[in-house]
């Protein structure tokens, strides 16, 4: 991610100093390209006019209240087009009211720094010509105001993506019913979600802190803890499609102990060539909810979502379409991501829409979670599947968040959309 560029005293002298001689030009009537090119004045026009930031020059506009209304853009150098895409022929000459409209962005801080000769740096947005700045602000004189500023829209808007997806997959990690744990290679816990911090007694703080041996807890036993730590890691290592669990007695806090069944899973983040293995345990006295893996954040919603073995599917319940997927339900159901995220649940899934709009709405309302579905191909095959779903909230939005799973032949289960 590009790093906000760092403006030092110097630069910001020079362009004071630049300033003064705007000024002084100006008051002898010379327009900017009459500029002496000797000497200092040479080096701060060079300066002016190379920089990759754009530089604006302004003068406030005062009504006969002695009150700033407004202000005049008298100065621009050749980056100030590129940066803002506003052209020096709509910026030179015109008030600030014929350029922004009547409301001028930051108008009050621009008068402070104005009149107190004072500097401000900030991060503005003009959502008239849809961009984000990081902005110097500083008055070479008393009623005068210079910019300079560079184009930050892509930082702040992929930076914004970015919590948002967080925010996202933090509200499915979770939602989940599952005690999920994800280990890096040498056994050391970078995530414990909410159901883990319930069955196991262990708050996230504890369970992820260096000193804490989390692991040593929940198997005191040397020798079971170690041959638990195998078989996770065999489980990891399973050829893709193979099924299995890992059944263990878990102590939690407060001296009880659990019976929970692990399915493991392989991670590994290419950008920091690390891997380690995660954990998904589910405890057999409650519902069943995730038997896969996820992975390590990599891509859009992270590949712990996108690259999970597990059919997964984010549902809009409203509007009864696909939001996203990943490549296991591409596989699965036979559609590329593209052809699948868009598609309307009732190309997929056999139950009259009626009902199956009841049905979404019920997991959007906390009421149900499981169900029997009979889901449909590209080629027209028609799979029975158990369907494990739960409300998730992105950008505001109730969303239906579904982790499914072919049923093996002869598997039982009430086929009237809830299992019982």
């Amino acid at each position: 991610m590009d790093r906000v560029e760092n403006w030092d005293d110097s630069l910001l002298d020079q362009l004071e100093e630049l300033n003064e001689i705007v000024r002084k030009a100006e008051e002898e009537s010379a327009a900017a390209e009459q500029f002496t090119e000797n000497g200092e004045h040479a080096l701060c026009k060079a300066v002016l006019w190379s920089m990759e930031q754009a530089v604006s020059v302004y003068r406030l506009l005062y009504d006969d209240s002695g009150k700033a209304e407004d202000f005049l853009c008298e100065k621009v150098n050749p980056a100030f087009e590129t940066v803002s895409g506003i052209s020096a022929e709509r910026a030179v000459g015109r008030k600030g009211s014929e350029i922004f409209g009547e409301k001028i962005p930051y108008f009050d801080i621009f008068v402070r720094v104005a009149e107190t000769k004072s500097k401000v740096r900030f991060k503005a947005h003009y959502p008239k010509i849809g961009k984000y700045f990081d902005m110097w602000v500083f008055s070479p004189e008393w009623g005068r105001i210079a910019l300079v500023f560079s184009d930050v829209t892509d930082l702040v808007l992929a930076e914004r993506e970015q919590q948002l997806d967080r925010r996202f997959l933090d509200e499915i990690l979770d939602s989940m019913n599952v005690w999920l744990m994800i280990f890096d290679n040498r056994w050391n816990p970078i995530l414990w979600n909410k159901a883990a911090e319930r069955l196991s007694g262990y708050c996230s703080e504890e369970a992820l802190s260096p000193d804490s041996r989390v692991l040593e807890k929940l198997f005191p036993e040397e020798l079971y803890r170690e041959y638990v730590i195998e078989e996770m890691r065999r489980g990891a290592h399973r050829p893709e499609g193979a099924s299995g669990e890992l059944e263990t007695e878990v102590s939690v806090n407060g001296g009880r102990t659990r019976t929970i069944s692990w399915t493991c899973s392989r991670w590994k983040s290419r950008d920091e060539n690390e891997e380690g293995i995660i954990a998904a345990g589910r405890d057999s006295t409650e519902m069943r909810a995730l038997e896969g893996a996820l992975r390590e954040s990599e891509r859009r919603y992270s590949s712990i979502f996108l690259n999970s073995n597990m059919v997964m599917l984010i549902v809009d319940p409203e509007e009864c379409r696909i939001l996203d997927c990943n490549d296991a339900a591409c596989r699965f159901y036979g559609y590329t991501r593209e052809e699948l995220t868009g598609m309307s649940s009732f190309d997929i899934n056999m139950t009259p829409p009626e009902e199956f709009k009841r049905h979404l709405l019920r997991i959007r309302n906390g009421e149900r979670s499981s169900f029997v579905f009979h889901h449909r191909r590209k080629d027209g095959a028609l799979r029975k599947v158990d369907v494990q779903a739960s409300p998730v909230l992105y950008d505001g939005k109730a969303l239906v968040f579904s982790l499914v799973r072919e049923m093996a032949e002869g598997e039982q289960k009430h086929e009237d959309g809830f299992s019982r």
